[in-house]
């Protein structure tokens, strides 16, 4: 995920910006896991959106220019 992300803004997959992101991201795949085995559906459509509302800002952090 790091180095997929590192191709995109740029940089090495060890820099700070693309790990933080791979990290959030794989966070975000566990705990839907956790959900399907749970089978609540509420909840997953909750988590959905929230999940990907996070990565999306995360994203936009870790891609904004550097002061």
């Amino acid at each position: 995920m790091a180095l997929a992300v590192a191709g995109v803004v740029g940089g090495s997959p060890e820099d700070m910006g693309p790990q933080i992101f791979a990290g959030a991201t794989m966070a975000f795949f566990w705990k839907l896991g956790s959900l399907a085995l749970e089978d609540d559906p509420q909840d997953a459509g909750a988590l959905l959106k929230e999940g990907f509302a996070l990565l999306h800002a995360t994203l936009a952090a870790v891609t904004a220019p550097r002061a």
